[in-house]
């Protein structure tokens, strides 16, 4: 399964809200970083997808509550696949934080956890949202130990969500807790272990920006 990853401007930085299965090197998730806003579209093969579909083009155009109602629709719908219905939910988490509603992002987020607590890529990719989340409330620490936990039981294939989550400690101990050493072995371990992610050509990953000054 094939998802999108949104680009969305929060606190006066951009942050890039990664999905399910992240797949070219274009995209990339929930990582503070700097750029514009865009959107990605991938394609996904599942049937039953339309009323997603029909979603999603209500959530590009900004159209954020009208998209919940059908996201909403389909995460309720026992007749639909597991999958469609994990996705839809995700979606709506993401409408949820674009209208600044974080509260119900989390708790949208925090029943992922529980309720496809079988599905290892629908809970890894809720950490990560969770974790970002933590980030905007200023609870870094918190985020850490989330994304470290995430990195460490990988519940998922999917290396390019991991190599984001292992940037995003990096980048919190360089950007809010000014640890270097700490974000210099965070964003070394991103080279070594993730070599051809996204992230692995990230200035601070390479060394064109100095991070241990």
């Amino acid at each position: 399964m094939r998802y999108r990853t949104i680009y969305a401007p929060v606190l006066g930085v951009v942050v890039i809200l990664g999905l399910f299965a992240v797949i070219r090197s274009s995209e990339s998730g929930l990582e503070v970083a700097p750029g514009g806003s865009a959107e990605v579209l991938v394609t996904i093969e599942t049937p039953g997808r339309s009323p997603l579909v029909q979603a999603d083009s209500l959530r590009k155009a900004f159209r954020f509550d009208e998209a919940r109602e059908l996201y909403r629709a389909v995460a309720e719908d026992e007749n639909a696949n597991s999958h469609l219905r994990a996705e839809a939910r995700y979606y709506n988490g993401l409408c949820t934080i674009w209208k600044g509603e974080w509260d119900d992002a989390e708790r949208l987020y925090c029943d992922m956890l529980t309720s496809y607590e079988d599905d290892g890529e629908a809970v890894a990719n809720a950490q990560y949202c969770l974790a970002w989340l933590e980030v905007q409330k200023g609870e870094y620490h918190s985020a850490i130990v989330r994304l470290s936990e995430m990195l460490a039981e990988k519940t998922c294939g999917d290396d390019d969500l991991y190599a984001r989550a292992q940037f995003m400690v990096g980048h919190i101990y360089l950007g809010f807790l000014n640890d270097r050493v700490r974000a210099s072995e965070a964003l070394n371990a991103v080279k070594s272990d993730y070599p051809d992610s996204r992230e692995a050509g990230h200035p601070y990953v390479t060394g064109k920006i100095d991070n241990t000054n």
